[in-house]
């Protein structure tokens, strides 16, 4: 016979005309119970589980209204069980919920990996990086910017670097665009092992973008660039004029120059063909050279383009010209000026905009984006100053009239003011070049669209 229900489900209405469901009955003990829900399932579930306890049966055996499957419920029931177990065993556990663990596993969880220490790991990056025909100078810069990470944690597992790790190595003193630089290198290195399955996911993407403002490019004065071209002439025979002059008259980038052979400069069209071997990023693009740069390269036509001990002649050219060297400091550098950053394209390009006054000219000319054009070199230098410097050939580079001719824009705010010989030292001897310094009258602007003059 089957045993009177104790309890019943009655609905009823909240005086705000919200509907609900009460489960009431007695206790065998005569104790009243009163319990309300929200829904008719709930109702049922709590009748289910109030007779339960009045017949005195384990209330977890209780059928409940869910959407798992069987086989769901049987792994849910096996998870809780190993958690209960856990937490007698592991004091730390306890109070913990499953949820808690949930989100911690998907918090944490990496992906099985080959394991590969990091010095084992950047050697084979180094070497499948060479075979996808990488440039030596990327190889290079590989070395520079990912040794740190090498030389400190070359022994610890690919997967064990993390984010702060990463980020201790980068010397957030630099310069923002150094920084990012570094931040770059770290997540291509690890992105590489994460497609070899070092590492299940990429520290470097952790790591904070600096952000800094683009400062313009910093440009030769007159006086400054015929300086350096007398110093190259002068020095050693000329032996690094002709990597001077395709940096200052065909506005190449100084790894263009490096990597250009002779037979890509056709001096009877007036043309340079960047290949793309030659270009950054491999972007092929034709330079139309001036008639003085023609003039500049018949008499160099053969010579290297880049010799060896490229830095030692090129110091030596920088310090002649009133500029400090890079490799080692010298007696009497703290008077010269710091040569700032890609300064000859930089003069190149400045001039080039100046004359044609057209940015998707010059952005073509010089491989660059015609916004670039616009934002940074509009306006660096004036007309006159750019009739002068076109102008300039391996003979009137020594006229007194091509650098300080009475330089005068529309308004009169530019004008040479005096001339000072200056004294080129030269491997022992002295070469005499007639040189003028220009004191500018002007604005603000135009003060700070050049590198200040040299005493010269």
């Amino acid at each position: 016979m089957r045993e009177k229900e104790r309890f019943k489900v009655k609905q009823f209405v909240y005086d705000t005309g919200t509907p609900a469901f009460q489960v009431q009955g007695r206790m065998p003990d005569g104790k009243q119970v009163r319990k309300n829900v929200q829904t008719f399932h709930e109702a049922l579930q709590v009748k289910e589980e109030l007779e339960l306890k009045a017949r005195g049966q384990p209330v977890e055996f209780v059928l409940r209204k869910t959407r798992l499957t069987q086989e769901k419920l049987a792994e849910a029931e096996h998870v809780i069980r190993s958690l209960e177990n856990a937490q007698k065993a592991h004091a730390h556990l306890k109070g913990k919920s499953l949820q808690f663990l949930v989100d911690f596993a998907l918090a944490n969880y990496k992906e099985p990996t080959t394991r590969r220490i990091v010095r084992n790991a950047f050697t084979e990056f180094k070497v499948a990086k060479s075979n996808t025909k990488r440039r030596p100078r990327t190889l290079d810069d590989y070395d520079t910017k990912l040794g740190s990470l090498v030389e400190k944690h070359g022994d610890t597992w690919v997967d064990e670097i993390t984010t702060a790790q990463l980020e201790q190595l980068i010397d957030r003193t630099n310069e923002g665009s150094t920084q990012n630089h570094y931040r770059t290198m770290y997540a291509t290195f690890f992105k590489w092992c994460r497609t070899k399955g070092y590492c299940s996911s990429n520290p470097a993407e952790g790591l904070e973008i600096a952000k800094f403002d683009q400062p313009d490019p910093a440009v030769l004065t007159l006086p400054q660039a015929k300086a350096l071209l007398i110093a190259a002439q002068a020095y050693e025979g000329g032996v690094l004029l002709l990597y001077i002059v395709l940096g200052l008259f065909a506005g190449l980038r100084p790894a263009e120059i490096e990597r250009l052979p002779w037979s890509l400069i056709d001096l009877k069209s007036k043309l340079i063909d960047i290949s793309g071997k030659v270009a950054k990023r491999r972007k092929r693009r034709t330079v139309e050279l001036s008639d003085n740069a023609v003039e500049w390269l018949i008499p160099l036509a053969g010579k290297s383009i880049f010799p060896k001990n490229f830095r030692r002649h090129f110091d030596a050219i920088r310090r002649s010209a009133g500029f400090k060297g890079s490799v080692s400091k010298k007696a009497g550098d703290d008077a010269l000026l710091p040569w700032p950053h890609d300064v000859i394209r930089h003069t190149a390009i400045s001039h080039h905009f100046s004359e044609h006054e057209h940015e998707g000219k010059t952005a073509k000319w010089a491989g660059q984006e015609p916004e670039v054009m616009h934002d940074h070199y509009r306006g660096r230098v004036t007309k006159e100053e750019s009739k002068v410097f076109w102008n300039w050939t391996p003979t009137t580079i020594h006229d007194e009239a091509t650098t300080c001719a009475r330089l005068e824009d529309a308004a009169g705010r530019l004008s040479c003011q005096r001339q000072i010989p200056m004294t080129l030292g030269i491997r022992g001897r002295d070469v005499q070049a007639e040189m003028f310094g220009s004191k500018m009258a002007c604005s603000a602007a135009n003060q700070n669209r050049a590198v200040q003059p040299t005493n010269v």
